[in-house]
């Protein structure tokens, strides 16, 4: 798995194009400020080791979150970070287990629309730990 973890202080995105046939169908456009963007990459090795990965998935959101002095997390499932990649199944899986695990926590956690091409507007403030990435 790849973690990109952005604190973003201002973040809007539009769903511009369905790539999965069973993509969510509540794909409406978002706006959120002061937030931690996770971009995550769920590759095929994940599947095998999925508890171990969510949890440093989740331990890792949690770091990036304090150093930005946030509460709120947008995960985006983000298919970029390397060359191989899981199924949708399974990173929509591992994606909401990590959802679920933040909440618990107290962490106000929203996903982007699932099987989408969003258009992406971000503003990355230039802090020490606006932008961290990490091989799980």
């Amino acid at each position: 798995m790849k973690l990109l973890a952005l604190f973003v202080s201002d973040f809007e995105y539009k769903p511009r194009h369905q790539t999965l046939v069973h993509a969510t169908t509540d794909a409406d456009n978002a706006r959120a400020a002061n937030v931690l963007v996770a971009l995550v990459h769920v590759e095929p090795d994940d599947v095998g080791r999925s508890g171990k990965v969510v949890t440093r998935l989740v331990k890792n959101i949690k770091w990036s979150a304090s150093k930005n002095r946030t509460r709120h997390i947008i995960l985006h499932s983000f298919a970029h970070l390397a060359e191989e990649r899981a199924s949708p199944d399974m990173a929509r899986a591992m994606l909401d287990r990590a959802q679920d695990r933040l909440q618990s926590a107290g962490y106000r956690v929203e996903q982007t629309p699932f099987g989408y091409l969003l258009d992406l507007r971000v503003e990355i403030p230039g802090l020490p730990f606006a932008r961290v990435f990490k091989s799980l």
